[in-house]
């Protein structure tokens, strides 16, 4: 089979744990399956050329090509700002971008050969539309995170009219959680019938053996700094267990627009000698991280999934996190708290830390359910479905 697929980018702080899944599934499926990617190449090029060269660990992967179009479009680029004037100007050339990636790919499969289009999310969607409307093969749609989960206002954009309207008119929806495809069918309007959950897999670390610097309990937060994972929860979750317990640390591990925020939040709370944030860090670095970490935080207002929850199960580390998240469902040890309970949140943290809960029973419970969710499995279930319209 021959695949088509319209993807948001390299895994990257740009992409965030899409990124990472999508170049996950794309390793495993390239072994099944014909493959060839097309996605945003996020650099600064006025010239805008389109290169093609062999994607990932070649020993791996025998039959893929990648395509990057240069553009400057992100899958969180259209943000709103407080400023009008700023949103607005974003606003524009998000939309530019867009366009300009939408028609770099239509130029590129205009003499290509595939059987179906395998779209992420929804830079890729208005590109995947077109040509699924140009050569009537079937159409399936990834869905890593919705408009109605990244943003705070309660207002459909323009991109959610870009996501309906995709889902609409797409064949089969996949989506990393029961609970995304809820909101797809309650948000969007799309019926049950039309969505599929595959859940992400996991890889489980060979070794955390990295020397652990603080004697302290360590908290970690990582993700994305966006209103969507909720850090900023995370710093007043922070002050509470600070008040019981002022030795502890926190690491926030992650970019975003709301870091400077942060810091000055923190700084105001006079917890910022209790802080550290580390900016975006690679694999080697956020396995260092899980080594020293004693339980992950994760307070997000809505999670799609939630990698790192399933990365930190296996790295057999305690998880509190929000009910809003997808990850949940497959971490049966999770103790999982309403996303605005500060109070919740602070205290099964004091309660892991000081061994009130049985530790060991919680991260074996998830450990166990997770080491069979492997990208392989997720791979499957995705060509599967590719064969079932093809």
């Amino acid at each position: 089979m021959k695949v088509l697929m319209i993807s948001p980018g390299l895994s990257g702080s740009e992409t965030s744990g899409a990124g990472v899944a999508i170049h996950k599934i794309a390793n495993e499926l390239s072994k099944k399956i014909s493959l060839t990617i097309i996605q945003p190449e996020n650099i600064n090029n006025k010239d805008r050329q389109v290169s093609t060269e062999i994607f990932g660990d070649t020993s791996l992967i025998n039959d893929v090509t990648r395509i990057r179009i240069a553009s400057q479009v992100g899958p969180y680029a259209y943000a709103e700002s407080e400023d009008e004037e700023v949103s607005q100007g974003v606003l524009s050339k998000v939309r530019s971008e867009l366009t300009l990636f939408t028609e770099g790919v239509l130029r590129e499969v205009t003499d290509m050969d595939f059987d179906l289009i395998y779209a992420h999310d929804w830079i890729a969607f208005e590109a995947a539309l077109k040509i699924k409307e140009a050569t009537k093969k079937p159409l399936v749609l990834h869905v890593h995170s919705l408009d109605v989960d990244r943003i705070s206002s309660v207002n459909h954009t323009w991109v959610f009219d870009i996501e309906r309207r995709a889902f609409e008119h797409s064949d089969l929806i996949l989506t990393v959680s029961k609970y995304s495809a809820d909101r797809i069918n309650r948000y969007y309007g799309i019926h049950v019938r039309k969505i599929k959950v595959v859940y992400h897999g996991t890889d489980i670390p060979s070794t955390l053996n990295y020397e652990n610097k603080f004697e302290e309990p360590v908290i970690l937060f990582a993700g994305r700094l966006s209103f969507q994972k909720g850090p900023q929860s995370f710093i007043q979750i922070a002050e509470k267990v600070l008040a019981s317990k002022p030795e502890t640390r926190f690491v926030v591990a992650g970019d975003g627009d709301l870091r400077n925020d942060l810091i000055e939040l923190s700084a105001h709370k006079a917890i910022g000698d209790r802080m550290h944030f580390t900016g975006y860090l690679d694999r080697e670095e956020m396995n260092k991280i899980y080594g020293e970490a004693s339980v992950l935080c994760m307070p997000s207002v809505s999670e799609p999934f939630g990698l790192v929850a399933a990365e930190a199960a296996a790295a057999q580390i305690p998880v509190v996190l929000s009910k809003n998240a997808g990850a949940s469902e497959v971490l049966p040890g999770a103790i999982r708290i309403e996303h605005t309970d500060i109070e919740g949140f602070a205290n099964s943290i004091l309660e892991l830390i000081d061994r009130k809960l049985d530790v060991e029973k919680i991260t074996s419970k998830n450990f166990k359910s997770i080491k069979d969710l492997t990208w392989e499995r997720t791979a499957n279930e995705i060509d599967e479905v590719f064969n079932s319209l093809t």
